[in-house]
């Protein structure tokens, strides 16, 4: 049976929506799986406020990401323009496309336990009737910096970027200066991969965090990265136990796709990953035009696997972009719109904390 969430919970609900996704949506539909009204929340998927005509499409949509993931109980909200000075409500198809998707959640055998409108920096349920504890102005959002939510995010790393192109500033195209060579071949797979290995293993281990390398230190990334023995075997030597399969494909031992069965079950370790990214961050900003595609491939799949699918979502776009019909990309980006989650996500709370999958 449907049933309203606390206010206090509301707001870290919608926190760590916010910090799941990496920037706060606008005209925007979120569901934030939560297990039961006092459990923390997960899984989190976005999608564009659709018209009219896409109602049944989207309710499908958010119904099927839920199945996927296993979800019981979620939490809708629906984003309208944060400079709003308007109380936080629903105009009629608003109000009919939380209706249609919360029938379809039904009907999936998922419990909406709140519906909440979130606009001009307040929040108000829907599904609460006594304006005691759900005034019709709402509550406000304020600071969610200073929720527990938001808290443990920042404490794994994430941060909260001022809007959705935020999220990829980090691979802004800066050119390198003349002087950084770009050489026009590198070793050979085997050579590389243990290369890559010891500079994500020197970062990842720097007491202070991973600093940004100097670029005539990544050049070599570009042309090695071109070699699809490489790309995937540095892909998988930042998964946990994935070190003997990279190993395999660098060698050209794989054919087909890899057996990743010891690692689809672990999730990211961080600092690898962030170690990686401030790699391959410096090869997208700094390579030509033509020649990013591969980082900003791996960047991409990167994020889809720790679960930070807006900011995938536009990686493998501007990948796409840059190489059109790239193969890496192309199939981030059809994980990404089939609501695929990767595969060490399970449903209910994860006792270690990790951020859920945001489509």
């Amino acid at each position: 049976m449907d049933s309203a969430v606390e206010a206090p919970q509301l707001r870290e609900v919608i926190a760590h929506a916010w910090f799941t996704m990496g920037f706060p949506p606008v005209r925007s539909l979120v569901l934030v799986g939560v297990e039961s009204s006092g459990s923390s929340p997960g899984f989190v998927a976005r999608v564009d406020l659709p018209p009219p005509r896409y109602r049944r499409h989207v309710a499908e949509v958010m119904a099927g990401a839920a199945q996927r993931t296993g979800l019981r109980s979620v939490v809708l909200l629906v984003v309208l323009d944060p400079s709003s000075h308007a109380p936080p409500t629903l105009e009629r198809p608003g109000a009919a496309l939380v209706t249609a998707i919360r029938a379809r959640l039904r009907a999936a055998r998922v419990a909406v336990l709140d519906a909440v409108v979130v606009a001009g920096g307040r929040y108000r349920s829907l599904m609460c009737v006594d304006p005691a504890c759900c005034p019709p102005q709402g509550h406000p959002l304020g600071d969610l910096r200073t929720t527990a939510a938001a808290a443990g995010m920042i404490m794994r790393g994430r941060s909260l970027a001022e809007d959705e192109a935020g999220l990829v500033a980090d691979v802004a195209p800066a050119p390198w200066p003349a002087s950084v060579v770009i050489p026009a071949q590198t070793r050979s797979p085997v050579a590389d991969l243990e290369r890559w290995r010891g500079m994500v293993a020197a970062l990842a281990g720097a007491p202070d965090g991973p600093r940004e390398p100097d670029p005539a230190d990544v050049a070599w990334l570009v042309p090695a990265l071109e070699d699809t023995r490489l790309r995937d075997a540095a892909l998988v030597s930042l998964l946990p136990r994935g070190a003997r399969m990279a190993d395999a494909i660098a060698r050209g031992t794989v054919t087909g796709v890899p057996d990743l069965h010891e690692s689809e079950e672990h999730p990211p370790a961080a600092e690898v990953f962030e170690a990686a990214r401030v790699l391959l961050a410096t090869v997208a900003r700094g390579a030509p035009a033509g020649r990013r595609a591969e980082a900003l491939a791996l960047l991409a799949w990167m994020s889809w696997w720790q679960g930070v699918g807006a900011r995938s979502r536009l990686l493998a776009a501007l990948a796409l972009h840059d190489r059109p019909g790239h193969r890496l990309a192309g199939l981030v980006d059809t994980l990404l719109l089939r609501g695929v989650p990767p595969s060490w996500v399970r449903p209910g709370p994860d006792p270690r904390g990790c951020g859920r999958p945001n489509q």
